[in-house]
């Protein structure tokens, strides 16, 4: 989880160094509030939860 902005700056370097790195392939970050990531963990695996 990324928390702070510190932690959402470092990740935005991350992705846009791998994106300039492979320009023929197209990134895509997404975003979810922290308690939807939980929620909807297991549904973006492909697996119900149990």
């Amino acid at each position: 989880m990324i928390s702070s902005g510190r932690q959402r700056t470092a990740w935005a370097a991350l992705i846009n160094a791998f994106a300039a790195l492979n320009p023929d392939l197209t990134v895509v970050a997404n975003e979810f509030q922290q308690e939807d990531c939980k929620r909807q963990f297991a549904v973006r695996l492909g697996r119900a939860p149990r």
